[in-house]
């Protein structure tokens, strides 16, 4: 079995695709999530989520992708800028 020596070249852009995906996903949106879902904000919510799944509601709001329980509690900005990084997380994702 003979590799070119273009595959090189396929390789490094597997690579910067999944870094791209990575870092605009994960960390942009990750960021946003862990600014815009904190444990105060959320407070008032764990004695429902307590209730039902029987643990405190994850860091960052999970499993909330802007349109939960959990994004209600957002103003229409933070909302905005949230749903924006969701959007490219997923444009990226695809």
């Amino acid at each position: 079995m003979q590799i070119s020596a273009d595959y090189k070249l396929v390789i490094a852009s597997a690579l910067l695709n999944g870094f791209t995906c990575y870092t605009q996903g994960y960390v942009y949106s990750g960021l946003n999530r862990s600014k815009l879902f904190t444990k105060e904000r959320l407070s008032n919510l764990n004695e429902v989520n307590r209730k039902e799944f029987g643990r405190d509601i994850p860091d960052g709001g999970y499993p909330d992708d802007g349109n939960g329980r959990y994004s209600d509690l957002l103003s229409l900005e933070e909302w905005h800028k949230f749903n924006c990084g969701q959007r490219i997380h997923h444009n990226f994702l695809e």
